[in-house]
């Protein structure tokens, strides 16, 4: 059997196009589904983790504001004890006043709480999405494989059949600039993106000092 030249290929299989197609179109368009599914999930992620951070910065500041509203409340109202019950007790004035540091202590104390809470929360948010897209990236690796093993059988069977190296050639090259195409850059902005509860961090009522 003489070796098949080029115009023969091309007019049995119609173009280089349909060929990959033939041998590789269910994989690719595998890759090309997995590739999609993976830019949503990972746009998911960081707009979900985006709502989170705009919630806890909104919350945060509404707890700060509700603790300095009470020290300020608290603050008046020893004031004006030590003015109009004319507490002449040095030793009554300087208690009164350690209460009223106590308790501003106390407030900057749960503030730090919770600040720390937030950030120990979006650490961990971080963490799911980097995880996320580790896994991710190793189904896209696998399935790579999987194509390369593919190619690697065809090309055998091509072999076999005398196509000559020349026509082989371009069909894995072009073939490897289509996958090259098709490929994306998998870097996260900063992050995000996982459904949470933020109230197990900032619930309604529990922020006032008591």
């Amino acid at each position: 059997m003489s070796e098949i030249n080029k115009s023969e290929i091309r007019q049995r299989l119609g173009n280089i196009s349909q060929l990959q197609d033939i041998l590789f179109g269910e994989q690719i368009k595998e890759y090309d589904r997995k590739l999609e599914e993976y830019n949503h999930k990972l746009n998911h992620l960081e707009s979900n983790l985006h709502k989170i951070d705009l919630l806890l910065e909104e919350r945060l500041g509404e707890l700060e504001y509700k603790i300095i509203h009470q020290i300020n409340l608290v603050e008046n109202s020893l004031d004006k004890k030590i003015k109009y019950l004319n507490i002449t007790s040095q030793e009554e004035k300087q208690k009164i006043r350690k209460d009223l540091s106590d308790l501003a202590q106390k407030a900057s104390n749960n503030i730090d709480y919770v600040q720390e809470s937030i950030k120990n929360q979006t650490s961990n948010l971080k963490n799911e999405i980097t995880q996320s897209k580790t896994a991710l990236d190793r189904e896209i690796q696998l399935l790579k494989q999987q194509i390369t093993n593919k190619l690697d059988s065809s090309f055998s069977e091509l072999s076999t059949g005398k196509v000559s190296r020349s026509d082989l050639a371009e069909v894995l090259f072009e073939l490897c600039i289509k996958l090259k195409d098709t490929n994306v850059n998998l870097e996260l902005a900063e992050s995000e993106a996982i459904q949470t509860h933020v109230d197990l961090i900032l619930p309604e009522e529990k922020s006032t000092v008591n």
